[in-house]
């Protein structure tokens, strides 16, 4: 097995490297390189590309992550946002139900929120930092 950076001992699952604290929750998909660090928990509709890691303690669901991306420790991608309908007598929650499409060589920052999308998906651009 590999190590992990935090010098304890990873898992493989398939051949993706997971610390063994995350959560990856099935048929969730890993490129056999892909990184996933301690605590991390990954969903089940989740796609990780090839050269990519995903830092301790993130939380990513309903996202496609592509080719070497860097997600940061504490990050939560895909999760409902803040929108509302304005309603006859009060603001109304409107679900955000699309996907977070995180294109290649991105990097996103310790603690960053991307909520998905509730008209369209949200779409992190290729080569954003």
């Amino acid at each position: 097995a590999a190590r992990a950076p935090s010098g304890t001992m990873a898992q493989r699952r398939g051949l993706a490297h997971v610390h063994p604290s995350a959560v990856v929750v099935p048929p969730a998909r890993l490129a056999d390189d892909a990184s996933i660090g301690p605590n991390a928990v990954v969903g089940p509709d989740v796609e990780v590309g090839s050269g990519s890691s995903v830092g301790a303690g993130c939380v990513v669901q309903h996202a496609t992550i592509g080719c070497n991306v860097v997600i940061h420790p504490g990050a939560c991608i895909g999760q409902d946002g803040f929108g509302f309908h304005v309603g006859a007598e009060a603001h109304e929650k409107k679900p955000q139900e699309l996907r977070v499409i995180v294109e290649d060589r991105v990097e996103i920052g310790s603690n960053t929120t991307i909520d998905r999308g509730s008209w369209q998906d949200t779409v992190i651009g290729a080569g954003s930092k």
